[in-house]
């Protein structure tokens, strides 16, 4: 073996050690891909992980629409898997909601969301009055944000952090446009402390790697516990309202932090790449 053949040797070895070895990143806590058949509702479906068996809960009346779509939504590098979910409203609007292993809240830490958005101007059409939104909750009442599209007091379609308690809207001044799909990431950084409320934000497209410093919109006044007064969050929502919209939504993701909810290919895959390619080149070496 040739001196330069020696030492290629040993370069795959450590590249071929170091993309095996396990990643360092962890995974979501809860993960909803809809890796489910295409055409079917979403309703009594119970794939996914973190729900501890339990499936989803369609509240809609009978002439809504929620269905499986082919495929999923692309943004980026991001990972996604499955299919993605088409929700069709008329005026009365249309609500999903499904439990997930309890996530406590930790004075001081952060729980991070994330979802990809889509307005599909090929189905529907997107008029003041519509708004679409996904909710993470403490319980089945009380205080809990929904992050989105709303429309504002101007009846301009805009992202914001809403309550499923009945509070107004916290608006942005950025507008929702269709056919774009948006990463939406959401924070909350947990105050325990008795009647103390969290600090929510909402990060619009934000870049991959360290988490973001910048909000899109914040509100800090959501005391987020359940009837107990435990800091907590046990379920999901997922609401679409207006006559003749059509949202798309997908990857929904719950973690500890920014990377679990805005997974991207490791370096370790690039690694295989580079380890195979000199491998062969080993091996044509040889034969010439």
């Amino acid at each position: 073996m040739t001196t330069k053949i020696f030492i290629l040797c040993g370069t795959v070895g450590t590249l071929l050690g170091i993309a095996l070895c396990p990643s360092a990143r962890a995974a979501a806590t809860v993960y909803e891909g809809f890796g489910y058949t295409a055409g079917t509702d979403l309703g009594g479906q119970n794939g996914g992980t973190g729900f501890n068996g339990a499936a989803w809960i369609d509240s809609a009346a009978p002439a809504n629409k929620d269905k499986v779509q082919s495929g999923s939504l692309a943004y980026g590098s991001l990972q996604t898997a499955g299919n993605s979910l088409l929700l069709v409203t008329p005026l009365t609007g249309l609500g999903l909601d499904r439990s997930f292993s309890s996530i406590s809240g930790v004075d001081g830490t952060t729980t991070w969301i994330s979802f990809l958005l889509k307005f599909d101007s090929s189905v529907g059409t997107l008029n003041a009055g519509d708004v679409g939104w996904f909710s993470v909750r403490p319980s089945d009442f009380g205080f809990s944000p929904e992050f989105g599209a709303f429309t504002n007091d101007s009846n301009e379609v805009v992202f914001g952090i809403g309550d499923y308690g009945g509070n107004d809207p916290v608006f942005s001044t950025t507008p929702f446009e269709t056919d774009t799909t948006y990463l939406v990431a959401g924070s909350i950084t947990w105050h325990t402390g008795t009647g103390q409320a969290e600090d929510i934000s909402l990060f619009l497209d934000p870049a991959f790697g360290p988490a973001p410093g910048s909000p899109l919109v914040t509100r800090n006044d959501l005391d987020l516990v359940n009837d107990p007064g435990v800091n907590l969050l046990v379920k999901m929502s997922i609401l679409a309202d207006g006559g003749d919209s059509a949202w798309l939504m997908d990857e929904i993701r719950i973690g500890a932090s920014f990377g679990d909810v805005t997974p991207v290919p490791e370096p370790a895959s690039v690694l295989l790449a580079l380890a195979g390619g000199a491998l062969l080149w080993i091996g044509c070496r040889r034969r010439v």
